[in-house]
């Protein structure tokens, strides 16, 4: 085999792989809203594509305004989530260690093809409790140690004594 052969070959896979690698995986972004920071959306409209909003500055929602298919928030302590007439759509998490001002505004937990809903649906008040989750490496661990423990559990009840 010629070198230039090879060379070819080698190029070729190391294209499928990154094309691969590239369009096999989902891309995820949070938005960050970070401690110190300003972020006034005014009338517009955002849409996370089912990431999480992580609030530890401030960030104010207009009139009219909306983000929607968000995931999770959170408000970190220190954060502001002000609503000034605006929505906010979102499926699994509520954490409010800071501060909300819906003046207004609204926040609902939605559910959605792209973006499956964890708790009531509806409107969310400022006391709300976050609904537990797990990742999806816990859950295939818990269900590993489940799994382990009832073939425990069965290797000693048919075992004689």
């Amino acid at each position: 085999m010629a070198v230039s052969d090879w060379r070819a070959k080698a190029i070729k896979r190391s294209a499928l792989a990154v094309a691969g690698f590239a369009f096999g995986t989902a891309a995820h972004a949070d938005w960050v809203i970070a401690a110190g920071s300003v972020s006034d959306m005014g009338g517009g409209t955002v849409t996370l594509g089912c990431t999480d909003l992580y609030v530890a500055g401030t960030l104010t929602v207009g009139a009219g305004g909306s983000l929607t298919d968000v995931r999770s928030v959170f408000i970190e302590p220190g954060g502001s989530l002000q609503l000034d007439g605006g929505r906010l759509e979102l499926a699994q998490q509520w954490v409010n260690q800071g501060s909300l001002s819906t003046g207004g505004g609204q926040v609902l937990r939605v559910d959605s093809a792209t973006c499956p809903a964890a708790g009531p649906l509806g409107p969310i008040g400022m006391d709300a409790v976050g609904v537990p989750t797990l990742s999806e490496a816990a859950l295939a661990w818990l269900a590993a140690m489940l799994g382990w423990l009832g073939l425990r559990s069965r290797r000693r009840s048919s075992s004689p004594r």
